[in-house]
């Protein structure tokens, strides 16, 4: 807009020596006066000049001060205050201008925030690894099973990370004692049931052994049981056929008794008493040795009974020995698994490894003579 006006005065300053010319020359011309016509062409030219100086002037003056605005905003982000921004005036190529400026400044201001922010997370992620390099030397004994070491206290995420491995470092620490006291239990209990289940088989064996003989023995008084079952069902057999020869033989005395003379009656009294005694002595013969077959029967089968219960609890302290071999082997592995654990453990070195190891040295430095010295050099030292 202002452009577009300065040209109009431009055009209208050019156009006012032609008009006055103009002017001048028809007036001239009608009173054929050339000296007005040569005073006002000179004070036309005068104005026209001063005219145009004054336009000249004014359109410097406005440049000087859109130029020196903008020379103001570039010295002060120059000097470092990066709010200055150019404020919009002038023609169109003036805005233009301050618009790139303005666009250069937001562009150049970004980018140097851009770099800062950059540069603090450069800084930062430098100071964040020396940090976590340091925090690493520090807890790295760990993994070669140092359990005395702690990482020191710092500020921050780093910080929180040191206090969960010092955390972390403790349990490792109760872990390790716990492993180490409850390896040494199992190991003591595992040695002790291990000795009473050698002990408890070595018994069962000795107890398999003795129902073994106690079986071979019951077997062989079942055998002659039953042998002498069948020699007294044999003598029963003999017994009963002597007995019924005896009643028949004693029937025929009868009756040649009472068909002959007694001329011969005094022998045959004394055979016939004779043969009623044989006869009683044969009944009561009969029924001892049934009874004592009777016995010896029930005898027979009470010994088999035992000896189906002697197979019974031999078989049973056959299950027993082998549960107890079985129960042994998980013994053993078990008290194999607790010294895989105590091995694993016991290279770790503890805080309380430390003081026993100090204790140590100090007591055995006491039992030397050189060790009360020694202290007293070290305290003047």
């Amino acid at each position: 807009m202002k452009s577009s006006l300065f040209r109009i005065e431009i055009l209208v300053a050019a156009m006012l020596p032609v008009t006055a010319l103009w002017v001048i020359g028809i007036l001239s011309m009608r009173n054929l006066d050339s000296v007005l016509f040569l005073v006002v062409l000179a004070l036309s030219s005068v104005l026209v000049f001063l005219a145009e100086l004054a336009i000249f002037w004014f359109f410097q003056r406005t440049t000087r001060s859109q130029q020196q605005a903008l020379t103001e905003v570039c010295r002060a982000y120059v000097a470092g205050d990066l709010s200055q921004r150019a404020t919009p005036q002038g023609d169109e190529t003036l805005l233009e201008l301050t618009h790139t400026i303005n666009t250069l400044l937001e562009h150049i201001s970004s980018q140097m925030q851009t770099a800062a922010r950059n540069q603090f997370a450069a800084n930062e992620f430098q100071r964040t690894t020396q940090a976590v390099q340091k925090l690493i030397g520090e807890i790295k004994p760990v993994m070669e099973g140092d359990l005395r070491v702690h990482a020191s206290a710092t500020s921050g995420d780093i910080g929180l990370i040191s206090d969960i491995c010092n955390a972390l470092i403790e349990e490792l620490v109760d872990l390790a004692k716990w492993t180490r006291y409850s390896t040494g239990r199992v190991k003591t209990k595992t040695h002790t049931l291990l000795s009473n289940a050698v002990e408890l088989a070595q018994t069962t064996e000795t107890q398999m052994l003795r129902f073994s003989e106690t079986t071979e023995a019951v077997e062989k008084l079942v055998a002659f049981v039953q042998r002498l079952s069948n020699t007294l069902q044999l003598n029963v057999e003999i017994v009963h056929e002597a007995l019924t020869a005896l009643k028949q033989h004693t029937g025929l005395r009868a009756v040649s008794a009472d068909a002959t003379v007694l001329r011969n009656e005094g022998s045959d009294l004394h055979l016939v008493a004779m043969l009623q005694r044989l006869q009683t002595d044969l009944q009561r013969q009969e029924q001892l040795l049934k009874s004592l077959l009777d016995s010896t029967q029930s005898h027979a089968t009470l010994a088999e009974s035992m000896i189906s219960d002697l197979y019974a609890i031999a078989r049973r302290s056959h299950d027993a020995s082998t549960a107890i071999l079985t129960t042994a082997q998980y013994i053993h592995s078990l008290s194999v698994l607790a010294q895989q654990w105590h091995n694993s453990v016991a290279t770790f070195q503890l805080p309380e490894d430390a003081l026993q190891e100090s204790t140590q040295e100090e007591e055995e430095d006491s039992m030397t003579p050189e060790g009360p010295l020694r202290k007293q050099v070290s305290l003047l030292s």
